[in-house]
């Protein structure tokens, strides 16, 4: 690293857990960007969500989202799955699934339970996947100006586990 904090550590890394559907848990769909993966375990650790990385998102042990969570990944350790096992999941405890769009059909995420939810925040640049758009069962939007293209995915996802915490 080019400014390292100076700061070096060897841990063993947590055994992989099995995927627990709870209510009020976030759903992160191709998170590739250690930035933001690492900002959104942080945040999760600071509200208590449990998180779930479906495929494509960013390694949570990678040394610039352990950085980037200031160790947070160690003590809320997300859990990775792939959507078809989650959805069964969720499905079978009646929980329900919504997905972050910026779509005409989404609902205010103020006048949603999202504490009673599995909510999916997209990838960076693509948004959620078709996939799971077209199988969630709920589409929400975080009001914005309407010059506002769209919000950083760690930005995002912190409103909605703000939400959640309703």
């Amino acid at each position: 690293m080019e400014t390292p904090q100076g700061a070096l550590f060897l841990c063993r890394l947590p055994r992989e857990k099995a995927f627990s559907p709870r209510p009020g848990m976030l759903l992160l769909d191709g998170i590739q960007d250690p930035g933001n993966l690492g900002t959104i375990l942080r945040t999760a650790d600071a509200l208590n969500v449990p998180v779930a990385l479906l495929e494509g998102c960013a390694d949570p042990y990678s040394h610039k989202v352990v950085r980037s969570s200031m160790g947070a990944v160690f003590r809320t350790q997300p859990v990775t799955a792939p959507w078809q096992e989650v959805k069964a999941c969720l499905e079978k405890e009646k929980i329900p699934i919504a997905v972050t769009a910026l779509s005409p059909r989404a609902r205010d995420i103020r006048q949603a339970a999202v504490k009673d939810m599995a909510v999916v925040i997209g990838s960076e640049g693509q948004g959620v996947r078709r996939e799971i758009l077209e199988q969630a069962g709920e589409e929400l939007i975080i009001p914005m100006n309407p010059h506002c293209e769209s919000l950083n995915a760690a930005v995002a996802a912190a409103i909605v586990m703000w939400q959640m915490q309703e």
